[in-house]
């Protein structure tokens, strides 16, 4: 049988709550592939042979260092805000000791 939402304790909501960041950053970080995915088809469609194959490559490349520095920074910021979280538990839990 699930526990209810009123027996779990602090650290067991909190883990809870970050797995579902862990799932909403990772849906994000498809959403921003998939984004740069659909870019590199439109430009290739719209500029088959307009633009200079290595201009082309700067442009994608350009591209997936965005995508990838979007990806690290929300890694960074979620690694940061689950260890804060868990060093607050960790302080609330030695005072009730």
């Amino acid at each position: 049988m699930a526990e209810s939402a009123e027996k779990k304790t602090v650290a067991e909501q909190a883990t809870d709550l970050s797995e579902q960041v862990l799932d909403t950053v990772e849906d994000r970080q498809k959403s921003v592939m998939e984004a740069v995915r659909k870019f590199a088809n439109t430009l290739d469609e719209t500029l088959p042979n307009v633009v200079d194959p290595e201009r082309r490559k700067k442009i994608l490349d350009a591209v997936l260092d965005l995508a990838d520095q979007i990806t690290t920074t929300t890694n960074e910021f979620l690694r940061s805000t689950v260890h804060s979280v868990h060093e607050t538990l960790n302080k609330q839990g030695d005072k009730k000791d």
